[in-house]
């Protein structure tokens, strides 16, 4: 009895294990060329009107205010990142800075809601600023900002 449950057990395990994701059909062949490409917009690259590789530091902490700068690792050339958090709604907002940007401008950010937690929310400067629709602002700033250049 043990061996004949140990046996179905094994060969559930290796079906699923040793079965293929996606069938041989569907799989493109390794060396295909594809023209797959993303294209991302200002909108994409930009939150609160601070854009990637044109925003500074010093231009988040202006506007969103005083926040202590950290490394995001011990390593030597680790990014440094500065964070806030809503108030109302618990969003964490997170600037980055790295050597691309000479450890001054915005070389990305992360947006994280409340449910998310991200492990360093008490670490946070408090901002008003920042909000779940922090995001859908960016967008309307860029599309604000291209429409002024367009005129």
């Amino acid at each position: 009895m043990y061996a004949e449950r140990l046996l179905a057990g094994l060969l559930i395990l290796a079906t699923i294990t040793c079965g293929a994701q996606t069938s041989r059909e569907t799989e493109p062949p390794c060396d295909e060329q594809r023209n797959n490409r993303v294209e991302i917009s200002d909108a994409d690259a930009t939150i609160l009107g601070f854009a990637i590789g044109h925003a500074s530091m010093k231009d988040v902490q202006a506007k969103l205010g005083s926040a202590k700068l950290q490394r995001v690792s011990s390593a030597e050339e680790s990014d440094e990142a500065i964070c806030y958090v809503s108030p109302t709604d618990g969003t964490v907002l997170i600037f980055y800075s790295g050597a691309m940007g000479g450890w001054t401008d915005i070389t990305h950010f992360a947006l994280w809601s409340r449910a998310a937690m991200y492990p360093h929310r008490s670490q946070c400067t408090a901002s008003e600023l920042v909000s779940q629709t922090s995001q859908q602002l960016a967008v309307s700033d860029s599309a604000s900002r291209r429409s002024r250049y367009r005129k």
